[in-house]
């Protein structure tokens, strides 16, 4: 991983696991997400939540806010910044749907190189 990857890979990572130190299990797989996980719909979303692209479910994104989600594109592709819509929407699940949103949530700054590569996810 070049550029700032490896530092959005760790925030990716650290995601699922947050939730279940929370005391909350998240499906492992996307299409267990999409099942499983309260859907939200598009225009309450909020950072936290996961979007799902594709009609079969198989990618899925961390979404950060500001219309930007992370994801790692394909396997082997390095971890980066995209737009939320630069592949097919399926929907968003919310992991949380008790938690309350943080009020005064900022979009970290990114690092160089995280939004550099194709935007492109697996279709499966």
């Amino acid at each position: 991983m070049g550029g700032g990857g490896a530092r959005l890979l760790r925030l990716f990572r650290a995601h699922p696991a947050g939730l279940g130190v929370a005391g909350h299990g998240i499906p492992r797989t996307s299409q267990q997400q999409w099942a499983r996980l309260p859907r939200v719909p598009l225009r309450d979303l909020r950072p936290g939540d996961l979007v799902v692209y594709f009609p079969r479910a198989t990618h899925v994104a961390l979404y950060l806010g500001r219309g930007k989600v992370v994801h790692a594109p394909r396997p082997g592709a390095r971890v980066k910044v995209s737009p939320l819509a630069a592949n097919p929407v399926l929907g968003a699940v919310r992991p949380d749907p008790r938690a309350t949103p943080v009020s005064d949530y900022r979009p970290p700054r990114l690092p160089a190189g995280a939004t550099k590569g194709a935007d492109r996810g697996w279709a499966g």
